[in-house]
């Protein structure tokens, strides 16, 4: 098992590293506004999801039954003097 891990890394080194590219110069780099705009409107999307998803949230109306006979009764009692 060993040797084929081995015989694996071999490979992968002698043969597909040098078919990379090489390192992109510094002045073919750069960020642009475009992806400074796609940044903050993903950040303005998901502010947009999340507080959408809250208001849905409030609207969530539950009566919560009590789980067992124990609080069962003591529901029906009331609350205590």
């Amino acid at each position: 098992m060993n040797s084929l891990l081995t015989a694996s890394a071999d490979l992968v080194l002698t043969v597909l590293v040098p078919l990379t590219d090489e390192v992109p110069d510094a002045e073919d780099v750069n960020t642009g506004w475009w992806y400074v705009l796609v940044f903050f409107g993903l950040i303005a999307a998901t502010l947009l999801l999340w507080l959408s998803m809250r208001k849905q949230l409030k609207k969530i109306r539950f009566e919560e039954k009590p789980s067992s006979e124990a609080d069962r009764d003591a529901d029906d009692q009331g609350p205590a003097a």
